[in-house]
């Protein structure tokens, strides 16, 4: 597809900006500097204005330098041109959910206004979409692991712009309501298939740091939807900063179909430090089974093996040969000869079993159900902060709604921070030897949270609070990328999309009612469960505030809680990964796979 933009200026001749060359020669963003240039150019033939044509173009040279050395730098940290595309299309499709989110939590006071609503029906926006998302995700993960993944997320994608504008023409709250169901359903496409694709595009001993770059996204998008949906909605109306938001979904769509192709399963397309291109999976060819594996002829026809049927580890076991994708942490089980948990490692391809029997298996590890409730815990704390942030820092704090949306976008980019420090921070202590890195980390991470959390919310003084709140943040999510890169590590990869739909459904329950509790628990303390009513300028009532201010405290307890579960089940995590091991030598991702219905390409 050619598209050519052309320089809309007055009485100035630039050449138009193709976007072929876009693809294949000059980056973006240098042909833009050019045109600028010649902009200035243009305009230094009237001689009352030359200074200021110049001063256009030098500062268009400063700024391309300064833009280049800024996307080089980004390129070397994330490892090639071909990583940093992966990453940032993955991060834009969770960005995407999270914006939102965030704009609801922008547009709150403004739909209280409009449709004469309260926190309870604010928080329910979000809950049922959640709920929906939560019932989608075990088929979407039964369709994840059999086929094609980017064609699916590229599909869900462009639905979910649709059904963006479709709630911005709302005429009620009910219709707005049901409209929250469809987005919801579409965003249960995403978590499976971005695990199954990062699992397979990334070396395992970098995937707690490559998370924390995707997970960035997360963070980016509510920062984006709060801002784009609060400055739009100040500007406008609440429909039209929905209606915004459809925009990115479209060109997020066309660059997925365009510049994301169907990795191999298994490994084959795997993107080690310095690669350029993705090996899509119709370029590869199947790969032969590995000798001594029960894969090819077919299994026996029972769930798992217990311990006398070939158990990973102990005495008498041998050292299994490494794999080329070893992670530190297998490196460190295979070291320490951990003896691989009785009962869960299958007997027969992961891609055989059933609905059923796949639920039990996923619950059946201890390590996922720890991995499965600490998530939920802290993913609740924070969807609930997350909805109601700026109504209570405009109401607790007295301040306007530009200046809470500062704090709430401060808050965020510290958890961009945590989320990209906290991954980093997690694979070099694996790499140390330090095997239960990714779920200690997470753990000391909570605590602080809500150590540093607790003080912030009980200040009367913004001033005081800010960088209480700007530490919470960065602890907040500092957890996520190890705990997300931890639970590839317990299963086989033909399982890796069931079992992220497993965890996303029990996590999506309980964070999706986040919302809805912290509305309810903050009507005890004196919120107004409906109208409220908003002042024209935004800034909420102290009594509203004061509501929230006690159920933010009581739920610093779900973030001790996840603490103190991965604490308590980090001594099942080494066991777990050495069964993952052992059927995954049982079962290869790469030799013959299931048929991938939908294609490869």
């Amino acid at each position: 597809m050619r598209v050519t933009l052309v320089a809309a200026s007055s009485g100035i001749g630039t050449p138009p900006i193709d976007t072929d060359d876009m693809d294949n020669r000059t980056p973006f963003h240098r042909q833009l500097f050019e045109r600028l240039r010649a902009v200035g150019e243009g305009v230094a033939d009237g001689e009352a204005i030359e200074p200021v044509a110049h001063l256009v173009e030098r500062g268009a040279e400063v700024v391309e330098r300064q833009v280049e050395r800024g996307v080089e730098a980004v390129v070397e940290t994330v490892g090639g041109r071909a990583r940093t595309r992966v990453v940032v299309l993955l991060a834009a499709v969770l960005a995407l959910s999270s914006a939102d989110t965030g704009a609801i939590s922008a547009i709150a006071p403004k739909l209280e206004t409009s449709l004469h609503i309260g926190n309870v029906d604010i928080g329910l926006l979000v809950t049922v979409s959640g709920l929906t998302a939560a019932a989608g995700m075990l088929p979407a993960g039964w369709v994840t692991d059999r086929w094609n993944r980017t064609r699916l997320v590229t599909v869900a994608v462009a639905i979910w712009g649709a059904a963006e504008i479709v709630s911005a023409l709302s005429p009620d709250y009910a219709f707005l309501l049901v409209v929250r169901l469809a987005l919801g359903a579409l965003t249960a496409v995403t978590g499976p298939t971005l695990a199954s694709l990062t699992g397979d595009l990334f070396p395992a001993r970098e995937r707690s740091q490559i998370y924390g770059y995707i997970l960035t996204g997360e963070l980016l998008g509510a920062g984006f939807g709060l801002l784009v949906a609060g400055l739009v909605s100040a500007w406008a109306t609440w429909r039209v900063a929905l209606a915004v938001l459809a925009v990115p979904s479209f060109v997020l769509s066309w660059e997925l179909h365009k510049r994301l192709p169907e990795p191999a399963r298994g490994g084959q397309s795997r993107l080690e430090r310095g690669a350029e291109e993705i090996v899509a999976a119709e370029d590869l060819e199947p790969a032969e089974p590995a000798a001594g594996t029960a894969a090819a002829a077919g299994g026996a026809p029972t769930a798992a093996m217990g311990p006398d049927s070939g158990q990973v580890g102990g005495a008498a076991a041998e050292t299994p040969p490494p794999r080329p994708d070893e992670s530190p942490v297998l490196r460190e089980v295979r070291r320490r000869r951990v003896d691989a948990r009785e009962g869960v490692i299958l007997d027969r391809d992961p891609l055989q079993l059933g609905w059923w029997e796949s639920f039990r298996y996923v619950v059946a590890v201890p390590s996922n159900v720890t991995l499965i409730v600490a998530s939920a815990l802290g993913y609740f704390f924070f969807g609930g902060v997350e909805t109601f942030a700026l109504i209570y820092i405009e109401g607790h704090y007295h301040v306007g709604q530009g200046a809470a949306t500062l704090v709430a976008l401060g808050v965020g980019a510290a958890a961009v921070g945590g989320a990209v420090l906290g991954g980093r921070v997690t694979d070099l202590e694996l790499r140390h030897g330090h095997i239960e890195a990714r779920l200690a980390i997470p753990a000391a991470a909570f605590i602080l949270a809500a150590i540093v959390f607790l003080p912030g919310v009980l200040s009367s003084s913004l001033v005081v609070a800010v960088p209480f709140f700007l530490v919470a943040g960065f602890c907040i999510a500092a957890p996520n990328p190890g705990l997300d890169a931890a639970r590839l590590d317990i299963m086989p990869s033909r399982m890796w999309g069931r079992a992220e739909a497993v965890r996303s459904f029990l996590r999506s329950i309980l964070q999706s009612f986040a919302p809805l509790i912290f509305g309810l628990v903050s009507t005890v303390f004196g919120g107004r469960s409906a109208g409220f009513g908003a002042s024209g300028s935004g800034v909420h009532g102290h009594g509203q505030a004061a509501g929230l201010q006690p159920t933010f405290v009581i739920m610093l307890g779900a973030l001790l809680a996840a603490a103190f579960i991965i604490w308590r089940g980090r001594k099942h995590y080494s066991v777990d990964v050495a069964a993952a091991d052992a059927t995954e030598r049982r079962f290869p991702a790469g030799a013959k796979e299931a048929p991938a219905h939908g294609g490869s390409g």
